[in-house]
C-alpha cells in the first residue's frame, strides 16, 4: 500500500480499501494535511478506521513507522537522507520531553508540599 522512494506500487486495489487515512505535505508550503477515507458507512468500515485510529495514538506504531524508513533507506543505500531524519527525529523528541518537563514542574510548584488543611489535624 506504502510507494516510498518510487518502488513498485503495491498490489491492493482502491476496491479492498475499507478505511485508510493518508498524510502528506505539497509544495506549496502549506502545512500537513490529512485524507481520511471510509469505504462504505458500514460497521466493518467504522471498526476499521476505529482501528488505525487506535494505532497512531500508540508509540509502538510510531516506532514501527521509523523502523519501516529506516529499512527502505539502507536498502536504497541512502543512510544521509536516514541520518538526517533520525537527527530531526530525535531533536522533536527532546523538545517534547523538555516541554513535558516544564509542564509538569510548573503543576508541582502550585501545590504546597503540606496542605493547611493536613496541619489542622
Amino acid at each position: 500500500m506504502f510507494n516510498f522512494f518510487g518502488k513498485k506500487k503495491s498490489s491492493t486495489s482502491e476496491s479492498e480499501v475499507i478505511a485508510s487515512i493518508t498524510y502528506l505535505i505539497k509544495n506549496d508550503g502549506a502545512g500537513p494535511l490529512i485524507d481520511v477515507q471510509m469505504g462504505e458507512d458500514d460497521d466493518q468500515c467504522v471498526e476499521a478506521l476505529c482501528s488505525l485510529l487506535n494505532i497512531l495514538g500508540s508509540d509502538m506504531f510510531y516506532i514501527e513507522t521509523i523502523n519501516m524508513i529506516r529499512k527502505l533507506l539502507i536498502q536504497s543505500n541512502q543512510e544521509d537522507i536516514l541520518l538526517k531524519i533520525l537527527t530531526k527525529v530525535n531533536q522533536n523528541i527532546r523538545q517534547k520531553i523538555v516541554t513535558t518537563s516544564n509542564s509538569n514542574k510548573e503543576k508541582l510548584k502550585d501545590e504546597p508540599c503540606i496542605k493547611p488543611s493536613d496541619m489542622l489535624k
